[in-house]
């Protein structure tokens, strides 16, 4: 008598993960059309009805598990007479996610599980990850979010899984106040060969700043010292002299404060002025001319 070859699988099963409320279908091929199969959950034979969905198409047969729960998890089973197929499912139950930033810092995620009913297997504690459960809750809080950090996470209990993704997102960048001067420059009068100090405060510490006689850049050397101190900025002029009267400005990026330098003219300064030719001759005249007349 001829025997018939043994029914064999030309596609195994495939494990799967189905999210609670939806279908689950695991299908399978043999080698033979029509061929009679039984499924099992575990040891469990399944029979069709609303839960269980069975189809044979050929050399196809699929199980269709409707309204997927938790409990639904575990390995399923498609058997035949002389060999079988096992696959796992897997449940993905419903995730809640908040940024909670009212308690997190920024860059700070929290990935909130509220449908873990055992014990949840998590990534391990460290700097970057902070694990927390109690009860039916698991969280994981990630620090210092960028966006190396998108894409899926997952929290798996036994056989059920929950997850959720992290997508990358741009957020709006909040805008640095502008920078002010909290005191301006004042005019300042000196005397010829003195120093004379200009100083203003920005709203900002340590802040680069420009100093300028009209449209001329200055910088520190043997005229004038540039100090910056914290906040407070100062431009001394050494040595006084009538061209270093003008105007003086200090720019910290688009603002600016101007002050007038004026030399003031002291008693000493007309005194010690030298003479014009045009002066001296007038004299000489009029030191003859009184000369002659004493004379006559």
């Amino acid at each position: 008598p001829i025997t018939a070859l043994p029914v064999t699988f030309k596609r195994e099963l495939q494990s799967l993960i189905a999210t609670e409320g939806d279908c689950a279908v695991f299908c399978c091929e043999l080698s033979k059309p029509e061929a009679p199969v039984e499924w099992r959950k575990g040891r469990v034979v399944l029979k069709p009805g609303e839960k269980y969905e069975m189809k044979q198409e050929g050399r196809l047969t699929k199980l269709t598990i409707n309204r997927v729960e938790e409990s639904d998890a575990g390995k399923y089973t498609c058997k035949t007479k002389h060999s079988q197929s096992t696959a796992e499912l897997r449940v993905r139950g419903e995730t809640r996610i908040s940024t909670a930033s009212e308690k997190m810092h920024q860059n700070t995620f929290l990935l909130m599980a509220t449908k873990i009913t055992r014990d949840a297997q998590l990534m391990k504690d460290g700097e970057k990850y902070q694990m927390k459960q109690e009860g039916r809750v698991a969280e994981m809080l990630i620090r210092n979010v960028t966006l190396a950090d998108a894409g899926e996470y997952s929290c798996s209990a036994g056989t059920a899984v929950t997850s959720a993704d992290i997508k990358q997102r741009s957020f709006p960048r909040v805008a640095a106040p502008p920078v002010t001067f909290k005191t301006k420059l004042r005019n300042q009068q000196v005397e010829e060969e003195n120093s004379v100090t200009l100083s203003c405060e920005v709203s900002k510490p340590s802040l680069a700043v420009e100093w300028r006689k009209g449209k001329e850049l200055l910088k520190s050397d043997f005229k004038y010292q540039i100090k910056n101190r914290n906040s407070v900025m100062e431009l001394t002029v050494k040595n006084a002299q009538p061209e270093d009267s003008g105007l003086y400005s200090c720019i910290c990026e688009d603002v600016k404060t101007t002050a007038h330098v004026l030399l003031a003219t002291t008693q000493k300064s007309k005194q010690s002025k030298p003479k014009t030719l045009y002066e001296l001759n007038s004299s000489l005249i009029q030191y003859m001319l009184g000369f002659l007349c004493s004379c006559s």
